[in-house]
């Protein structure tokens, strides 16, 4: 594995860690030299690894001409040796170690475990009745009676000779 970066403080000699991500690896240093991966200038670390958890995946990769190894997420390191290399190129021996309790557990090519059979599905709840109330009864509302017409004497038109004679006059107009 390669890192364009002076890694040598965080991974000093003895030190233990776990490093968290799956890793990418390569089984081939000449991949290292593409600018890509390691390169060939500025300040660069070489992680060497020894380790048992690491899986040839160059048969699934696009790139089978990398070699590629993944290393497993959550895998537990001890720092062997660190070397500098000149020209701005550093190199840490790192060695896979079995943590005290295991982080994750791996899964192995190993023949397969007869499964046991599945439990019977539990049996769907019961429904809860909940009592549901009777709507409200509407409540009666009053309703006032229509008022009583009041009435209203009117005294009659008495006839007055001036409009007789207009209403007289009207009608002999129309004849």
């Amino acid at each position: 594995r390669g890192v364009k970066q002076d890694m040598r403080k965080g991974y000093p000699e003895g030190k233990t860690f776990v490093w968290w991500g799956f890793s990418s690896c390569t089984s081939k240093l000449s991949v290292l030299q593409n600018e890509q991966f390691l390169g060939t200038a500025g300040p660069r670390t070489l992680f060497t690894i020894q380790c048992d958890s690491g899986k040839d995946i160059r048969k699934y990769s696009f790139f089978q001409a990398e070699d590629e190894i993944l290393l497993p997420a959550a895998r537990q390191f001890k720092v062997v040796a660190c070397l500098s290399q000149g020209a701005d190129l550093y190199m840490i021996q790192l060695k896979e170690i079995q943590p005290q309790f295991p982080l994750i557990e791996m899964v192995t090519k190993s023949s397969p475990t007869p499964t046991p059979a599945p439990a019977p599905a539990p049996a769907p709840p019961k429904p809860i009745p909940i009592p549901v109330p009777a709507p409200p009864k509407p409540i009666p509302i009053p309703v006032p009676a229509p008022p009583k017409p009041i009435p209203i004497p009117v005294p009659a038109p008495t006839p007055t000779p001036s409009k007789g004679r207009n209403i007289l006059k009207q009608l002999i107009d129309i004849v």
